[in-house]
């Protein structure tokens, strides 16, 4: 066979693999293992096992698997195969179809108690636990079989029968004669003993006059979904159990037990060592999701998986490697390299590190007031060689020589272990880069440069090199087109790192404006940093609005959520570079950090809020948290506003009167709030940029034009507006073609977000259903109306026909909440605030509504130009009277 036919076929076979079993086949391999499920009291559905035999027809042409033929394979080996990768999903969940209702004739109702609210909804009034909020405590109980419950009622005997309603567990346990228990309406003595279930029917008789009693009062298993949220939450399993979990499952029960011992079995290392290396897709999964496992395990245990899954793994890794481990022999040489070339090991700001050219030694060059350079081999460790012209061959050999410090380079110069022609290549290969660590610029009188490895700067000329302040306008010249420098960015995260892990201020030579500016320009994904004096992952934020602080960190994601500290703030102390932790957040902190979370689509829970309120603390921070309206989801029960008087509340959307308050101690207390004062405050504090559910609506101002109650009383109208759901088809660019303002959204807007709102996928938005054009409408009164919102993510464009013809665009960037007004004229101005937006278009004499009436009337109208005039000279006397 031709090289080209086995391509072809291989191409068939695993790219395109055809299922090979015929209908006939298909039902008998089905009946088979159908049988061996029974057997063995293996719980899967028809679906999952019809799945299962299509994954396998997939993949059984790798070489790992030897038995191509599924009828010599047992159930549990082939539930191991396919649920060890992904590919073989089931559907998210298989929801029981057991109906609200099981039985009902002859005045006797049985129903379904194994959902919650059923209880809740079908028990309500009696005196059972699990229909007064107490239903998870035994539903996911492992004591008690994981019980189903079934409510069953009587109308034929008297309510005060105590066996007229009873409360029925069915429990998952092998003893049969311990699967039933009962609680009889008055739940006294408690519940009974279990029971089979003759002596069931024995003690309460009447469930004999149910035809297939036994039937119905089946057990339902715990969902995928309940398991992985409350079972496994609970009770860890054996890894034998793990193994035959989906694989979806799988991934979803190690998140579940992160940070303990995973299994009941066997330890975290022998996990790793012997199982894990089965299942290379949950090893690459593991190394990006910190706290499963610590990634030096996962690294001590590399050389048991195949190269490329090594790879995999390491590049993946969320955390960096401590330096520790650099000399160690626990890490293979080969895993060492590894880590060195994906970047993974946690090095200080002022080091660098790289893998030789020829591959048998790792080099780690380390700068500071004395500069030294360590080599690391396979045989043997020399941390601190001598540095002089013949070791310089290792800084030389540095890759990337426009990433290391200049001021680290210029004094080997001066010490005389580099020459002058050392030091003009880096200065050329900085020139030639567009993004290098160094910016070389040409000035009237020759060149300056900014290094931001060291953020130190130095003029050029006529060959000497001379060190300038940061401050100097030629260095701000340079800086102002380089905020968008991914290097610059990374620099200044740099600094902050190097910050928390020295303890110290920021350096007095940077500059405050360039330093925020560049912070501010860059994603919240390269904002990010790791050190060993704070726990967990830090994003740099800058306050939005007034605030103490210049700068602050807060951990990444939901992990620091209910937090009223910075963990690390700049500038609270006097001088803007001063450090210091775990102060209180105040207003514009947290609008800062509020944008953050919206821009990672994460809400705080109003069932989380008064038991994170509950010390009598940090009440300002408490009270700024409020008026910085924090993203709430639109789904919660809960909503924060603001009433009267300053009064902060959690209103509880369901029960009103069940509502919290905060109080002068900075505690949530019970507020008793009216339904129509609830749906007052909760319509008047909508959080324009809280994430939307699916299908769900969100509260939006009333339309403009009319202030305040609506005709007849009650409460103010309130306009809902559907979002739309997925991206939409709007191209932004055509968009700004079609109205002329093409010229300030290409050039005149900052590049950041330009980029951001340059996309085809925009989403239409009615302006007749969105707050931010109501406010935009009731600003601009009759000198323009919104006609067109586009939005972008969490950005929002307004496209408004100014009273004299002209079209602009007002636009909101979030996160961020930067401003600005796109003008036909190629310009775009900065805004502080969508409030702005009339008194700069006021100055650019662009809101004149009269004088454009006018002008309009005696263009259309000649004639009566004279009495036009007749009529303003007269107005403008009478005004002068006053």
């Amino acid at each position: 066979m031709r090289a080209i036919d086995k391509f072809i076929l291989h191409v068939v076979h695993n790219i395109f693999p055809l299922n090979e079993y015929s209908e006939g086949e298909l039902k008998r391999l089905m009946t088979q293992f159908r049988e061996e499920a029974d057997d063995l009291n293996i719980n899967i559905s028809d679906d999952t096992l019809k799945k299962y035999i299509e994954r396998f027809d997939t993949i059984k042409n790798s070489p790992k698997i030897q038995e191509k033929d599924l009828r010599k394979w047992s159930l549990s080996k082939l539930i191991k195969l396919v649920t060890s990768s992904a590919g073989a999903e089931a559907p998210d969940d298989e929801e029981d179809q057991t109906p609200d209702v099981v039985y009902q004739d002859g005045g006797i109702t049985v129903w379904n108690g194994s959902k919650e609210n059923n209880c809740i909804t079908y028990g309500r009034g009696e005196k059972w636990c699990i229909t007064r909020g107490s239903y998870g405590s035994y539903r996911y109980d492992s004591s008690k079989g994981y019980p189903t419950f079934y409510l069953a009622k009587n109308s034929n005997i008297s309510d005060s029968d105590k066996l007229s309603f009873v409360a029925i567990q069915v429990r998952d346990v092998e003893d049969e004669n311990k699967k039933y228990v009962y609680t009889n309406r008055h739940n006294s003595p408690y519940e009974s003993s279990p029971m089979p279930f003759s002596r069931l029917t024995s003690e309460i008789p009447w469930l004999n006059d149910i035809p297939n009693i036994r039937g119905i009062l089946r057990y339902i298993p715990l969902s995928n979904q309940e398991k992985v949220t409350q079972k496994y939450k609970r009770d860890s399993i054996s890894i034998r159990e793990w193994n035959k979990l989906p694989f979806n499952v799988k991934k979803q029960y190690l998140v579940i037990k992160k940070n303990n011992t995973l299994f009941n079995d066997i330890t975290n290392d022998v996990f790793v060592s012997d199982i894990l290396p089965q299942y290379p897709q949950i090893a690459e999964f593991i190394a990006v999701t910190p706290g499963i496992v610590k990634s030096e395990l996962l690294l001590r245990n590399l050389g048991k998986f195949n190269n490329q899954d090594r790879k995999s793994i390491t590049a993946n890794l969320h955390d960096k490697v401590d330096l520790k481990w650099l000399p160690s022999e626990l890490f293979p040489f080969d895993v060492r390299k590894l880590l060195t070339v994906l970047d993974k090991w946690n090095l200080p700001v002022t080091d660098r590190m790289y893998v030789t050219k020829n591959g048998e030694a790792i080099v780690r060059l380390k700068f500071g007031d004395d500069i030294s350079v360590g080599v690391y081999t396979a045989e043997d460790d020399y941390p601190n060689i001598k540095l002089n012209q013949r070791t310089a061959k290792y800084l030389l050999d540095y890759p990337e020589l426009d990433k290391l410090p200049f001021n680290g380079l210029l004094k080997l110069a001066t010490d005389g272990i580099v020459n002058k022609e050392f030091i003009d290549k880096v200065i050329d290969k900085a020139k030639s880069e567009e993004n290098s660590a160094i910016i070389v610029k040409k000035v009237e009188d020759g060149e300056i440069l900014v290094d931001a490895n060291s953020f130190s700067s130095y003029k050029i000329k006529d060959g000497k090199i001379t060190k300038v302040p940061f401050s100097d306008e030629e260095v701000q010249a340079v800086l102002s087109v380089e905020k968008d420098n991914t290097s610059f960015q990374q620099g200044v995260v740099n600094i902050v790192k190097q910050s928390a892990d020295t303890y110290e201020n920021l350096p007095p030579t940077i500059d405050k404006d360039a330093f925020v500016s560049i912070i501010k320009s860059t994603p919240y994904n390269n904002r990010t940093f790791t050190s060993r004096n704070i726990t967990g992952e830090q994003v740099i934020l800058v306050p939005d609005g007034e605030s103490e602080y210049t700068l602050f960190t807060r951990t990444i994601g939901s992990q620091g959520l209910y937090n009223f500290n910075a963990l690390m703030d700049y500038g609270r102390r006097g001088d803007w570079r001063d450090r210091d932790t775990n102060d209180n957040m105040d207003e514009g902190a947290w609008r800062s950090y509020f944008n953050y979370l919206r821009n990672e689509n994460i809400v705080y829970e109003g069932n989380q809020l008064q038991q994170w309120f509950r010390g009598g603390y940090a009440v300002d921070a408490k009270r700024a948290w409020f008026r910085a309206q924090p993203p709430m989801s639109p789904t919660d029960r809960y909503a924060t506003a603001i009433g009267a008087n300053g009064v902060f509340y959690v209103i509880n959307k369901a029960n009103p009167r069940e509502s919290l308050k905060l109080s002068d101690s900075g505690k949530l207390i019970k507020a008793n709030i009216p339904v129509a004062l609830a749906r007052q405050l909760t319509g008047a504090t909508p959080d324009e940029a809280t994430p939307t559910a699916p299908g769900a609506v969100a509260p939006t101002a009333p339309t403009a034009g009319r202030r305040g109650r609506p005709a007849g009383g009650g409460q103010p109208r309130v306009t809902v507006t559907p979002p739309a759901e997925g991206g939409g088809d709007i191209n932004v660019a055509e968009v700004m073609e079609e109205t002329g303002l093409i010229n300030a959204f290409r050039a005149a807007l900052p590049r950041v977000d330009r980029v951001r709102l340059d996309v085809t996928n925009g989403v239409r938005v009615n302006p007749n259903g969105d707050r931010g054009a109501a406010r935009r409408n009731n600003q601009l009164g009759g000198a323009g109306r919104v006609g067109r919102v586009i939005e972008v993510g969490a950005s929002k464009i307004y496209i408004i026909r100014l009273a004299n013809a002209q079209i602009i665009a007002s636009i909101n960037i979030q996160p961020g909440n930067r401003n600005y007004i796109l003008l036909p004229n190629g310009v775009a101005v900065t805004l502080n605030s969508p409030s702005e937006l009339m008194s700069a278009l006021q100055r650019r004499n662009l809101a004149e509504v009269r004088n454009y009436m006018v002008r309009e009337y005696v263009a259309n109208n000649p004639q009566h130009l004279d009495e036009v005039r007749e009529l303003i000279r007269q107005h403008v006397n009478e005004t002068r009277k006053y």
